[in-house]
């Protein structure tokens, strides 16, 4: 699949330490795999033919929100009032991407909370932040000399290695869905097949950004709702 040009990074900058900002990440897969092996399902089928509209080439996009120590990030059709956004049809990329969830993060005290519907209930998911392998191997995105990440993490019999590329020119520990509490923030994150980027950034811009922490939701802890899920998933014989 086709990657995007993340050299057009933009960025508006007013002071060395940004207090606030918009980020702007899409996400889309890194290869043509994944459509490759839906092909083989084949031809004039219908559940093709839907697979490959749920898995489209189409990047999703989704937006983080940061003032001091706390950040926002979600869908942007929850951000945007852009008809032409709300009108399309949730997808593979967008789910992945955190789907309807609402992602807190307060980098003062090191927590963060999803809002998610899940099961025929809304949750508010309490955790801390995630433990990272850091590493001193560096790359340039853009106009950002990046810093390497990792994130290893056990799928069934094998582990799966999260990538992730921060810059600590830009000194705020946000980014995108669960990555965050890094030394900068997050400009791209390939997760197996799947790749976030941030395509724009706008730093301390003269419009006022209130983060509105989120309320709502049965309070519970991120192995608690772990749990919740299995069960779920127990009853329905998975």
């Amino acid at each position: 699949m086709r990657r995007l040009l993340i050299l057009l990074i933009t960025s508006v900058v007013y002071s060395q330490h940004p207090t606030s900002g918009v980020v702007e990440y899409t996400i889309e897969a890194t290869s043509s795999e994944i459509t490759n092996e839906i092909a083989k399902v084949g031809k004039n089928n219908s559940e093709q033919k839907a697979l490959l509209e749920m898995f489209s080439n189409d990047p999703a996009l989704f937006i983080l929100e940061f003032n001091g120590n706390e950040a926002i990030y979600k869908n942007a059709k929850n951000v945007m009032q852009s008809e032409a956004i709300n009108k399309k049809k949730p997808r593979f990329l967008e789910v992945y991407a955190g789907g309807d969830a609402v992602f807190y993060s307060d980098s003062l005290e090191k927590n963060s909370l999803i809002q998610q519907n899940s099961v025929g209930e809304l949750f508010l998911i309490s955790s801390k932040f995630p433990e990272w392998e850091l590493t001193n191997e560096t790359k340039k995105i853009g106009n950002y000399t990046c810093f390497k990440a990792k994130y290893i993490s056990k799928n069934g019999n094998r582990n799966s290695i999260d990538e992730i590329w921060y810059t600590p020119e830009i000194p705020v520990q946000f980014g995108p869905n669960k990555y965050i509490g890094f030394p900068g923030l997050v400009i791209e994150v390939i997760a197996g097949k799947i790749r976030f980027t941030a395509t724009k950034i706008q730093l301390n811009s003269q419009q006022t950004i209130i983060i509105e922490k989120p309320v709502k939701g049965k309070k519970i802890t991120e192995e608690g709702y772990k749990k919740i899920l299995e069960k779920a998933a127990d009853e329905l014989g998975f």
